[in-house]
């Protein structure tokens, strides 16, 4: 049931606002490569969807599921040029920051493809490219369709509750998810709203305070419910007052890689009791 109502606050969020698809004119009139290695985690996601799965992946890409078994040969943009010589890669795909990477790979003559940076509302352009290199157009256009369909379902979806005041800290102390930010859209649309009305970023102690947060979230494993209640900055908090401080599994937050997963878990704990 949480799930459900997930996917159409989701999909009110996002009817009408998505962009159209990007076009991918030069790279990908190519035939489609072989061999390819994935750094991205939202990109490995996709292709397993579209049965074309990565020859390789980096070290992020096993928090992917069905991943769990692809050679994995390197760390970020520390890659092992031997393992792309050794396993015939043909086709490196890369986020947007790794710019040096992407131009050192490509006067070694390889193909790169470079992942945008994902809000929720262009994931579907996501799809689109990965569809269109790797041949598999029908396959991407059902999955922009079932997309579109929760989309259109989500028309009647409205509530007049208010959304819930929500602290979501990151990789480090005071370092707040940003409503301006993939992770602030999931919180968005899952009935709550970051208290960093920006981008992702630090925010000291008394901002927090003053914030008022009704529910704390953090990257499980990167702090204790009982630490992280007792800090400063949160004691006071409605959400530690009232015992609403949640770990999030950490691959629900990376990046286009299981968004109506992670809208359902945050919306069945915003909404609980």
């Amino acid at each position: 049931m949480f799930f459900q109502v997930a996917i159409l606050l989701l999909a009110f969020g996002l009817a009408g606002c998505a962009p159209p698809p990007a076009s991918h004119p030069a790279e990908n009139s190519l035939a489609p490569p072989q061999r390819i290695l994935s750094l991205s985690s939202a990109a490995t996601s996709i292709l397993l969807q579209l049965d074309y799965p990565p020859a390789a992946i980096d070290h992020f890409g096993g928090l992917v599921p069905g991943a769990e078994n692809l050679p994995v040969i390197g760390k970020g943009s520390a890659i092992s040029r031997e393992k792309l010589a050794e396993l015939q890669i043909d086709c490196v795909l890369l986020w947007y920051y790794q710019s040096s990477v992407a131009a050192d790979l490509r006067s070694a003559g390889l193909r790169v493809e470079i992942i945008p940076p994902l809000r929720l509302d262009n994931y579907p352009d996501l799809l689109s490219q990965l569809g269109s290199l790797t041949n598999r157009l029908d396959a991407a256009r059902q999955l922009r369709a079932a997309y579109g369909e929760q989309l259109q379902k989500a028309q009647t979806a409205m509530t007049d509750q208010p959304p819930v005041l929500v602290c979501l800290e990151l990789y480090g102390p005071g370092k707040i998810a940003g409503d301006q930010s993939y992770a602030g859209d999931l919180l968005r649309f899952a009935g709550g709203i970051s208290i960093n009305r920006d981008r992702s970023g630090l925010l000291s102690p008394e901002r927090i305070v003053e914030a008022a947060p009704q529910i704390l979230f953090f990257i499980e494993g990167h702090a204790e419910i009982a630490e992280l209640s007792a800090r400063p900055a949160y004691a006071a908090t409605p959400a530690v007052q009232a015992g609403r401080v949640y770990s999030v599994p950490r691959q629900l937050l990376v990046e286009g890689l299981a968004p109506l997963e992670a809208i359902a878990f945050l919306y069945q704990k915003i909404h609980s009791p």
